[in-house]
């Protein structure tokens, strides 16, 4: 791991130079990390999100249970909890008009998040190819 300078102004981290570092948070208790890696021209490896997606979550927490967490895709719900533990779900979206890929996440717990590209797929392909994640 090679590391990374960056700087942390209201919650943004800016990528200095490139690299590879880890960020850790923590509030009161609860504490996270996450990799982080700066690669060069980044902008250039962005590609347009036009396209049909297999969007699958889980939500919850079995030891907390807090709140009523849920995935969405512009309205369209993907999964919700529905009290303590987790809850899994999955839905075809549709990401047009250049917006992309934008998720709204309620809640304090968000276990996991997959997508895969499905273009050309029916439902049931999708449904299959899925099962091998």
């Amino acid at each position: 791991m090679v590391d990374v300078a960056i700087t942390v102004a209201n919650g943004t981290v800016r990528g200095l130079s490139e690299g590879t570092t880890t960020l850790h948070a923590k509030v009161g208790a609860v504490e996270a990390q996450a990799t982080l890696e700066v690669i060069p021209r980044a902008h250039q490896e962005l590609v347009a999100l036009d396209r049909r997606y297999h969007v699958a979550a889980s939500v919850g927490d079995n030891t907390f249970g807090v709140g009523l967490p849920s995935v969405e895709h512009a309205g369209a719900g993907i999964v919700y909890g529905v009290g303590t533990g987790n809850t899994a779900g999955a839905s075809l979206v549709e990401a047009t008009g250049g917006e992309g890929l934008v998720f709204d996440v309620v809640g304090p717990i968000i276990n996991w998040l997959a997508v895969m590209r499905v273009d050309g797929m029916d439902f049931d392909a999708v449904l299959a190819a899925a099962k091998t994640w």
